[in-house]
């Protein structure tokens, strides 16, 4: 009786964990570098589209770290990224989030610094966990704290050289 007991409560436990399973998915993920005016600047255009389905709660993306970088995620629902770096497209089945990561870099102010205050230093900010891949993003559902790597990208565009 206790050896059935027991099948019926594994087998019951193992379906409400089938029920609840979520997956989070890369459906894209492209980089693009630039390069352009006279003072040397230069850097890369990231967009990252992640879709989240199967979850009890709606997750919200929070920060991404793509190296040592932390970029803070603004989410929008407009269709372009004139309020913020993500769009939300919610669909009955998923909601997927469209994100834009950018890295700068200026020769010109590296070589020829504003005066600088001693007492001041640049923040890094590392990411909370290890990552090998090309970005960490953090997202939260219920308060609580969960992280998806993006492995590597999808597709890599031609570089863009503005005048």
């Amino acid at each position: 009786m206790n050896l059935k007991l027991i099948s019926l409560l594994l087998a019951f436990c193992a379906f409400q964990l089938y029920a609840m399973a979520h997956t989070v998915k890369v459906i894209s993920a492209t980089t693009q570098s630039w390069s352009g005016g006279v003072a040397g600047r230069s850097g890369t255009n990231e967009q990252f589209e992640i879709e989240f389905s199967g979850f009890k709660s709606e997750p919200i993306p929070d920060t991404m770290w793509m190296g040592d970088e932390t970029i803070p995620l603004i989410i929008t629902n407009k269709s372009n990224f004139s309020e913020g770096n993500t769009i939300c497209i919610r669909s009955k089945k998923s909601v997927t989030f469209k994100i834009l990561g950018q890295t700068y870099r200026d020769e010109y102010a590296e070589r020829f610094p504003p005066g600088l205050d001693p007492k001041k230093k640049n923040k890094v900010s590392h990411p909370p966990k290890p990552y090998k891949g090309v970005a960490l993003i953090s997202y939260k559902i219920d308060g609580k704290e969960y992280w998806f790597e993006v492995p590597k990208y999808t597709k890599t565009l031609p570089a863009i050289n503005y005048p």
